[in-house]
This record gives C-alpha cells, structure tokens and sequence, in this order.
C-alpha cells in the first residue's frame, strides 16, 4: 500500500464520515493488480427488499472468520496484497485516518463486479461493520456508464449529496453510522465492467 498517500487522505464529516484515498495503491504495482482482477471464481448475488435491493458478483478474497486468503486461480502479487491488508500497519493507517478502534476487529475482503443491470439501492451497512475501504480498479471511468458510488443526504427520497466515479485514484474510505447512505447506480450498456475491491472491518 502506498503509506505517503494515505497520510494525504481527505476525510470529511458530512454527510457521513468518509474519506478518499488518492493513490492508495504504489505506482509499480497498480497496473498489474489492475491487469490481474480476477475473471472467474464469481457467485451473482441479487436481493429485493423494501430495506436494500442489489445484483452483483462476489469472490470472497479474505474470509473475516479466520482472516485466511483464497488465492486459488490469481497471480502473486495478490499474495503480496494480502499480506499488505493483513499487516498491523495497514490497520493502524485505517483506524488513525478514520478515528475508530480497530485492534480487535476482524477484516474480511472480497472482489465485486459489476456488469450491466448490477446495481446496489441506497442503504446503510450493518452495525458490524465498522469501516469499509473501497479500491476500484480501473484507471478510468466515465459516469455516463453508471456504476458510481453515490453519497446520499438522510432526507426523504436521500437525494444525493455526492458522486464519486470508480478509478483506483478515488479510493473510499466508508464510517459505517445510522445516517452511512450510500448506493451503487446500475451499470449502463453491456460491454462495461465495474471491478472493486472491498476491505471491511469488523466487530464480532
């Protein structure tokens, strides 16, 4: 991970805390773990509910239960990767950055892929969780393709309050709260792909 850049981060406190991470990946290394996200390996996992509705594809790539990686099928320097998100001073980035206690809490991370109609409705997360750190990778995006990550206002029909656009230079940092709204608009157009990895701090 890049340690300079995430010493640069902007964090902001409205309308949730959150944060961006310019850069969070070091330059020799971000076009390859680009180049080899995962292409197989997904599970499509969709829901309708009046609380939270979404389609995606998931491969889990660190389980939270026992912090084990699966590294089946991807090349190494997803190994390095994991022992980066694994490591004490990647935790203590994160918890200073964010202003939470993460020294007790379980991490988990999975790869997320986004093809056309994949979308993710405006909800907060779970208590549990504490913070997610979000690395899109793609090194450009247009929002005319959907696919963004919209911050929303706790207001009736949670207008949006911001929009960021999914390339590895626009890495989130999410605080989970009661007011933590947030919704992935629906990938436009079938020859799109919207890839991320997502790292996520848990409690027991």
């Amino acid at each position: 991970m890049n340690e300079k850049q995430f010493e640069k981060t902007k964090f902001y406190n409205k309308p949730f805390s959150y944060g961006i991470v310019s850069s969070p990946v070091q330059l020799q290394y971000r076009n390859e773990l680009i180049k080899e996200f995962p292409e197989d390996g997904f599970k499509t996992v969709k829901k309708t509910s009046e609380g939270k509705s979404y389609q995606m594809n998931h491969r889990t790539f660190i389980n939270e239960q026992d912090g084990q990686a699966n590294l089946d099928g991807l090349s190494p320097i997803w190994e390095d990767l994991y022992s980066d998100l694994t490591s004490s001073l990647y935790r203590d980035m994160i918890s200073e950055i964010t202003k939470k206690k993460l020294k007790n809490c379980k991490i988990g991370a999975s790869f997320w892929q986004y093809d056309e109609r994949c979308f993710l409705s405006p909800h907060t997360d779970k208590p549990e969780k504490v913070v997610t750190h979000l690395i899109y990778m793609e090194d450009s995006w247009q929002e005319r393709r959907g696919g963004c990550l919209h911050l929303h206002l706790e207001e009736k029909s949670y207008p949006i309050f911001r929009t960021i656009i999914p390339v590895i230079d626009n890495s989130v940092l999410l605080v989970t709260s009661e007011n933590s709204w947030h919704s992935v608009s629906p990938v436009l157009g079938e020859k799109w792909q919207r890839k991320s990895l997502q790292i996520v701090f848990w409690n027991d």
